[in-house]
């Protein structure tokens, strides 16, 4: 009896050592599917007391993404074969809500019989929600340490770090804890850097909790030496304030002892550009207007030497600004942090008793520094007096010299309207002689031409082919002269134009069998009758200059907004171009003679092999520069030629 009292008073004490702790205990029958709870079981289930519970509902109260996780735990730990232990973390919610009410550990065990049937399954439940909430604390925590971009480390009191962030493991050279845990901090350092240590950082830190500074630390793989920024704490014992480790952050200051170096040689580039500047620099600085830097051609504007300005306040080097306004331009800019420009700016300069008047065109700028601060500003001046003083005298005859413009303008007019009569009239006076000269050699063709001897004969074809070739070179002239007129221009569709002058080369093109393919053309403001003589010309050119051996192919084709590769005409960017090519496949030639047969009377070839006055493709050049456009040409011996005619459209 004695003894039954004993373990009844020892089970009680058992429970109310496990209630006192806030766990609970549950035991499962599964011989009769009853669950038993005792202590506060029932409420960290959130299941009612007072009534009996089910596995169902004990699952019920599960969150359902821990479900499935804890029903493989507990079916391991049934299982004959494994009998695990059981003990799993998961969240219980209110049914009503689906919110969750707390985290909770379960622990517990089965029990089988000796043919390895399971028939109970007992254990424990705590509350550990707060520890939970610690864990994520602690994670986040952890996540934000080992992501920093600084190092960051324990040290322990036995000289070793027992945690390095990623950061901090790149920087210092260690590619695993396993190294970090192993590795002590003087293999970290120099010997004169870890005396340093010893000597200044760690007594600094026990001492008074924390140190802050610069230091060196080494690279463990390559050895490299280099200055950190150290922040170091004191970690102690809460209970016993004792020491327990210390706490580092470190930054490696290479970065800014290389910004700040790239600053400092920028600041003196700076200086130096200043210095050196072919205009007149000056920097003020403060509302004093402290005069910090003046090279010497802003000595020059300002006659004043060096020694004079740096240094001293512009009301103390320039007295007379104030009474012309420019100590108020200076602070304007200072204070509202725009820049001011002044062009032909009268000054009236006062230096010992006397006075003299400049013109100047000035910026004053301000300067920012890196907090967007402006402290400085930068003044920027020319001196254009001489400029102003000739503008004033140009000023002064401008009447005169328009007047002298207009009249030249107006005698140059009228010697090129009579240059333009006399090449029209002398063409048309030169024409009628041959006409006649014409007329007579047909006469003695028919009546005397079989009289003639051998050699009469030969001399007499001489002379009606120079007339014929002077016929032909008037006329050309002629068609030159004539483009110089003034005439309006008109939509018109090239393609009817193509094929006019098709009709018109009809002949030559069968009996050469030529073939001439040409693309559907643009229409283009145009002079018809010059874009006619253009394109025949161009056409012609191919048909002339072919092949013996091989069928003319010309090809015509086009592109919008062509480029002159030449660049004789600036292309406007709001006007729309085209470019339309003639390609031919006939003799070619050296391209760098692509310049000279666009001249008057230039020839390649000579006129017994190739007839043809030398005018046609000066005229096209004429034709192309009276639209506001151009014309080019690319070939090669053998290969053939390819016009280009560049035109608005």
């Amino acid at each position: 009896m004695e003894k039954v009292f004993l373990q009844n008073q020892k089970a009680e004490r058992y429970k109310t050592a496990l209630e006192a702790a806030g766990i609970g205990i549950w035991d499962n029958d599964l011989l009769t599917d009853k669950i038993f709870f005792s202590g506060n079981s029932h409420e960290l289930f959130g299941l009612p007391s007072n009534k009996n519970v089910s596995l169902d509902q004990i699952f019920a109260n599960i969150h359902p993404a821990d479900r499935e996780r804890v029903k493989t735990k507990l079916k391991s730990s049934l299982d004959p074969a494994v009998r695990a232990l059981y003990e799993n973390e998961y969240r219980i919610i209110n049914p009503a809500t689906g919110l969750v009410v707390r985290w909770i550990r379960t622990k517990g065990r089965a029990y089988f019989t000796d043919k390895g049937t399971p028939y109970r399954v007992t254990g424990t439940v705590q509350d550990i929600t707060a520890e939970i909430k610690a864990r994520e604390v602690q994670q986040k925590l952890l996540a934000l340490v080992d992501n920093s971009i600084e190092l960051m480390s324990i040290l322990e009191n036995d000289q070793k770090n027992s945690y390095i962030n990623k950061a901090g493991m790149e920087m210092l050279g260690f590619d695993t804890l396993e190294q970090v845990y192993q590795t002590p901090i003087s293999e970290l350092h120099t010997p004169e850097d870890i005396a340093f240590v010893e000597a200044n950082v760690l007594p600094g830190v026990i001492g008074t909790g924390k140190w802050s500074g610069i230091m060196h630390v080494r690279h463990l793989k390559t050895g490299e030496v280099f200055p950190v920024y150290n922040n170091t704490v004191r970690i102690h014992d809460n209970t016993t304030g004792e020491p327990i480790a210390i706490g580092a952050v470190m930054r490696d200051i290479r970065p800014e002892m290389a910004a700040q170096k790239a600053l400092e040689e920028s600041v003196r580039n700076f200086q130096t550009l200043v210095m050196q500047a072919p205009v007149g620099m000056c920097i003020f600085k403060g509302e004093e207007l402290f005069i910090e830097i003046a090279n010497d051609n802003f000595q020059f504007v300002a006659n004043k030497n060096t020694a004079a300005m740096v240094g001293k306040r512009v009301a103390e080097v320039f007295p007379e600004a104030q009474n012309q306004g420019f100590d108020n331009m200076l602070l304007t800019v200072l204070q509202t942090r725009q820049p001011l420009k002044g062009k032909e700016v009268e000054i009236v300069q006062e230096r010992e008793g006397s006075a003299r008047t400049i013109f100047v065109d000035f910026t004053i700028q301000p300067l920012f520094e890196g907090d967007g601060t402006v402290n400085r500003i930068m003044c920027v001046a020319i001196d254009v007096t001489d400029k102003v003083l000739a503008k004033k005298t140009l000023q002064e005859s401008e009447e005169e010299l328009a007047s002298r413009v207009a009249e030249r303008t107006k005698e140059l007019e009228r010697k090129n309207k009579e240059l333009e009569e006399f090449t029209y009239v002398s063409s048309h006076d030169l024409q009628e002689p041959l006409r006649k000269i014409k007329m007579f050699r047909e006469m003695i063709r028919e009546r005397d031409y079989e009289h003639l001897s051998a050699f009469s004969k030969e001399k007499f074809d001489k002379i009606g082919e120079s007339v014929d070739r002077m016929s032909r070179s008037l006329k050309d002239l002629l068609n030159f002269a004539s483009l110089d007129k003034e005439e309006n221009t008109e939509k018109v569709d090239l393609n009817p134009i193509i094929e006019n002058v098709k009709n018109d080369l009809e002949l030559i093109i069968e009996q050469k069998k030529a073939t001439v393919i040409c693309d559907k053309l643009p229409s283009i403001n145009a002079i018809p009758l010059q874009i006619h003589q253009l394109f025949y010309n161009l056409i012609n050119n191919a048909l002339k200059f072919s092949n013996p051996d091989t069928p003319p192919r010309i090809t015509i084709k086009w592109e919008s907004n062509g480029v002159d590769p030449q660049q004789e005409v600036t292309v406007v960017p709001a006007k729309e171009y085209c470019t339309i090519s003639v390609s031919d496949n006939g003799i070619g030639f050296a391209q760098q003679n692509a310049a000279k047969i666009f001249g008057m009377f230039q020839r390649l070839h000579a006129r017994s092999a190739y007839e043809g006055t030398g005018v046609g493709l000066a005229l096209c050049k004429k034709i192309a520069q009276n639209h506001g456009g151009s014309i080019w040409v690319e070939s090669s011996p053998g290969q053939g030629a390819k016009f280009s005619v560049l035109l608005p459209m």
